[in-house]
C-alpha cells in the first residue's frame, strides 16, 4: 500500500533538489519515461534504483519507502515540542531548533491559541528560567494573562503597541549583544560558545506572538522590520519566533514575513486561497475540524495533518504551579 506513495515522494525530492525529470533520469542512467512512470504511481523503483535514488536525492531509504525517516531512532531534541497526534494516532514531536521560526494561521476559533498554550506550557515545564526565556506578545491582552508572573519571562507580557515595540527592540538588541560576544570569543554560534565555555550558558529566547496582524499593521510598532531582523539573525544565537494570525492576507504575510517564518502551520481557514497564502503552495490538503492543523515543517518536504489536544485553563494553572524554578 505504501508503494503507491513512493512516486509522490520521488517527485517532491526531485523538485527540492531542483532537478527536472530528464536530469534525474540522466543521473540514474535510465529513461525519462521510467521516472515519469514512478512519479505518476504507475510503477515503483527496484531496490537497486531505490538505493541510487537515495544517493542522488540525498534522503533516507526509510523516507523513500515508508514516508518516515527511521534512520535515527536515538534522535535528540534541543527544544522538544509535542504538537499533537498524526492521522495514525502517533505522537507528532518536533525540535523547534529544526523548525526554526513558525507561522500559525487559521480563522478565529480554529485552535491557534490552544496550540500556543500547548507550546508555552511544554517550554516552561521542560526548561528553567536560566535555560529558556519567553517574550510573550499578546495584542488582545487576554490569552497570555496566566503567564504574567512566571519566572521564564524575558520581559513582562506585552499588550500595548508601546510595550510590543519595546519587547521586539529588546530582542533585537539581545541578538546584537550576543553576536558581539560570540565574535569577541571567536565562536560561531550558541552551541559553539557553550562547548568552549561549558560553565556559561546563553538561554534560549522564544518570542511568541498571538496575533501577528497587530504587530505588522500598527505603524507605531514597525513590526515587519523587527521581525525581519529576528528571523534572519536569531537562530545562531538561540532566539526563535512563533507567530499566529487569523488575518491570512498578504498585507500581514508579506514576502519577507513569510520567508522569515519557514515552518507553516495552517488551521481551518474560511477560504481555500488562504491555505495557499499561509502554506505558500497551491498544492495542499485542508482541514474541517477545530484543533486540526496542517504542518509544513522547514526541515521536511512532507506536510502532516495533526490534531492538537485541548489544554484547559485548569491544566495551564497546574503547569504554572509546578514549573521549574
Amino acid at each position: 500500500m505504501e508503494e503507491l506513495n513512493i512516486g509522490t515522494r520521488i517527485a517532491e525530492l526531485r523538485k527540492k533538489a531542483n532537478l527536472t525529470q530528464n536530469e534525474l533520469a540522466d543521473k540514474l542512467m535510465i529513461s525519462n519515461k521510467a521516472v515519469s512512470k514512478w512519479e505518476s504511481n504507475a510503477g515503483a523503483p527496484s531496490l537497486e534504483m531505490l538505493i541510487k535514488l537515495h544517493e542522488v536525492l540525498k534522503c533516507s531509504l526509510d523516507y523513500l519507502v515508508l514516508g518516515e525517516d527511521l534512520s535515527n531512532p536515538a534522535q535528540t531534541y534541543e527544544i522538544p515540542l509535542i504538537l499533537g497526534k498524526d492521522e495514525n494516532g502517533k505522537e507528532y514531536k518536533r525540535d523547534l531548533c529544526k523548525l526554526i521560526h513558525c507561522l500559525i494561521g487559521g480563522e478565529v476559533g480554529s485552535g491557534k491559541s490552544n496550540l500556543l498554550h500547548n507550546i508555552i506550557t511544554q517550554l516552561i515545564s521542560n526548561f528553567s528560567k536560566d535555560e529558556l526565556k519567553l517574550a510573550l506578545i499578546d495584542g488582545k491582552g487576554i490569552d497570555f494573562e496566566p503567564y504574567k508572573n512566571i519566572p521564564n519571562l524575558f520581559l513582562p507580557v506585552a499588550n500595548s503597541p508601546e510595550d510590543i515595540k519595546n519587547t521586539l527592540a529588546r530582542v533585537v538588541n539581545e541578538i546584537n549583544n550576543r553576536f558581539d560576544t560570540l565574535r569577541a570569543l571567536e565562536c560561531r554560534n550558541k552551541k559553539d560558545f557553550e562547548q568552549k565555555y561549558p560553565n556559561s550558558k546563553l538561554p534560549y529566547i522564544i518570542i511568541i506572538v498571538d496575533e501577528l496582524a497587530e504587530v505588522i499593521l500598527n505603524k507605531e510598532i514597525h513590526g515587519e522590520s523587527f521581525i525581519d531582523k529576528i528571523t534572519k539573525l536569531g537562530r545562531p544565537v538561540g532566539i526563535y519566533l512563533i507567530a499566529a494570525t487569523y488575518r491570512i492576507k498578504t498585507d500581514v504575510l508579506t514576502e519577507n514575513v513569510s520567508l522569515g517564518l519557514p515552518t507553516k502551520i495552517a488551521f481551518k481557514m474560511k477560504e481555500d486561497h488562504e491555505y495557499t497564502i499561509c502554506l505558500k503552495t497551491p498544492d495542499h490538503p485542508t482541514v474541517n475540524n477545530i484543533g486540526e492543523m496542517i504542518i509544513s515543517p522547514q526541515d521536511s518536504i512532507r506536510k502532516h495533518k495533526v490534531k492538537c489536544p485541548y489544554i484547559s485553563p485548569e491544566e495551564i494553572d497546574n503547569v504554572i504551579k509546578n514549573i521549574k524554578q
